[in-house]
């Protein structure tokens, strides 16, 4: 299960509602222009979140494996590129819950301009003994081996191709209008939706039939902002795997106004039931906006005492990650 929000937002692709007990581990992407997660290795417990915060740069989380650090993982997490400005004051934010604690898990920055990130060692991992014969140390060295095994840049921004499903592509602010292009699709179970953002600076947050401009808390999937030059060559995109096609699911862009202009989309919406894709729209046109600046509301709550371990990613121009300040401070 995987989340995007920003520092200050939150959001997740469908992950369950966090556990009294759950833990939020927060990991540094990119700190002060490093190619780094920090800290880059940690250990979460199943009901944990570990949330990744993008600092600078363009970096993403992509899960790959320990003998191909640089590859994709078919099937497997990846929060695709978040470009973050020099002078952001909104961070994005990608979180992913942990439901299985026995088994390490392995991560990399597939960025590969102007140089391949994971083979200079962005890698990062989970629950991986620093004395086993797969300790972190030992997928780092191989990350940085790969780029001479391959000779070329081998990672690719997004393992959605790998998938078995079908991909549908939607276009994001398409004409530069304020819409999602088409605004209703059907998916099945195991296709990979990719969003992508064409122009002006919009989002894809979930939100509910009932709340089109509010963000679905518990557990709902938002791209973050992802802000298009005007001429743009290259464009960003948002992926996410279908894995339930007997229920609707209802987006919106969170930018400010734009919901309540009708910019909303949905996948599986039946367009003769009560609860079509013309009465979502005029929902949201009806709508009280997310907030005066565009931004959702924070995910989930922890209410009980709980770890917040900070991951930088390209901290201090390296690649790698690190602990937070506010937990340096508690230690």
């Amino acid at each position: 299960m995987f989340a995007f929000t920003h520092l200050s937002l939150a959001a997740a692709v469908l992950a369950p509602v966090l556990s009294a007990q759950a833990a939020k581990i927060i990991v540094q992407v990119g700190p002060e222009g490093q190619q780094i997660f920090s800290p880059s290795n940690i250990t979460a417990n199943v009901g944990d979140v570990v949330s990744f915060a993008f600092l600078t740069k363009n970096h993403s989380v992509t899960q790959s494996s320990f003998a191909s650090p640089c590859e994709p993982l078919a099937g497997g997490v990846d929060s695709g590129f978040q470009s973050v400005a020099a002078d952001a004051t909104d961070i994005p934010e990608f979180s992913i819950a942990i439901n299985n604690a026995s088994k390490p898990l392995f991560f990399f920055s597939a960025q590969t301009v102007p140089t391949n990130e994971c083979q200079r060692g962005m890698v990062f991992s989970i629950n991986q003994a620093p004395n086993s014969a797969k300790s972190f140390a030992a997928f780092q060295a191989a990350a940085v081996a790969s780029a001479t095994a391959t000779g070329t840049a081998s990672a690719t921004p997004s393992a959605a191709a790998k998938s078995s499903g079908s991909e549908i592509l939607v276009q994001v602010g398409a004409s530069n209008s304020d819409i999602f292009s088409p605004s209703n699709i059907s998916a099945n179970i195991g296709d990979i939706v990719t969003f992508q953002f064409v122009s002006k600076n919009h989002s894809v947050t979930q939100t509910t039939f009932a709340k089109p401009c509010s963000a679905l808390l518990a557990g709902g999937v938002d791209s973050g902002f992802q802000p298009v030059p005007v001429n743009a060559a290259a464009f960003p995109t948002f992926s996410f795997a279908v894995n339930n096609a007997s229920t609707p699911l209802f987006f919106t862009s969170k930018q400010a106004g734009y919901c309540n202009k009708g910019m909303v989309f949905s996948i599986n919406q039946d367009p003769n039931s009560a609860k079509s894709f013309a009465d979502f729209q005029a929902n949201a046109e009806a709508d009280v906006p997310l907030s005066k600046t565009g931004a959702a509301a924070a995910s989930a709550t922890i209410t009980s005492p709980a770890s917040n371990i900070l991951v930088l990613v390209g901290a201090n121009n390296s690649v790698g990650f690190a602990e937070s300040p506010q937990q340096m401070a508690n230690d």
